[in-house]
């Protein structure tokens, strides 16, 4: 847990975002997980990705629609700031916390209102 704790305060530095430390349950035992923050992953992704190879290009790829029910996605880019969130994850079957990170990563957040699904 150590490690781990030392491990994010370097990230944090690093990165200028915040990055924490969970517990996470495998097979009846805990581990330790870091959790970067949306800023911290998008910084990170920044700095590794001249250095994926193209294979691999997916596990970083930012765009996740494709991922996604179309149906939901749709539902998201054309309600979301107009209803109440709770209400969109509650329509939507999502919890509140994947309807943020769905709609963040969909670049629907006030501060980059940029995708479209036709």
């Amino acid at each position: 847990m150590e490690e781990n704790n030392r491990m994010a305060r370097r990230f944090e530095q690093l990165l200028s975002a915040p990055v924490k430390v969970k517990m996470k349950l495998k097979q009846a035992k805990l581990y330790p997980r870091i959790i970067l923050s949306s800023n911290a992953t998008n910084k990170f992704i920044e700095i590794v990705r001249p250095f994926i190879h193209p294979t691999m290009e997916y596990k970083v790829e930012q765009n996740i629609a494709h991922h996604l029910n179309q149906r939901i996605c749709k539902k998201l880019i054309k309600e979301y700031g107009k209803k109440p969130t709770k209400v969109i994850a509650k329509e939507t079957g999502l919890t509140l916390s994947e309807t943020y990170v769905i709609a963040y990563r969909l670049g629907l957040t006030k501060k980059n209102r940029i995708y479209t699904i036709s």
